[in-house]
């Protein structure tokens, strides 16, 4: 449940970086192949 917690937020943050990105005229779209939001490592569940 907290993996699609987290997927789920990844999702959502890399989709609000991407438009603004586009919004800049920034945006690099073979970039996109390099992202997932199944990465966690920024996640600390230690804490």
């Amino acid at each position: 449940m907290l993996f699609n917690a987290i997927s789920v937020w990844n999702t959502v943050y890399l989709s609000q970086a991407a438009d603004f990105k586009r919004s800049t005229g920034t945006f690099k779209y073979e970039l996109l192949l390099h992202i997932s939001p199944l990465r966690r490592k920024h996640i600390n569940f230690l804490v």
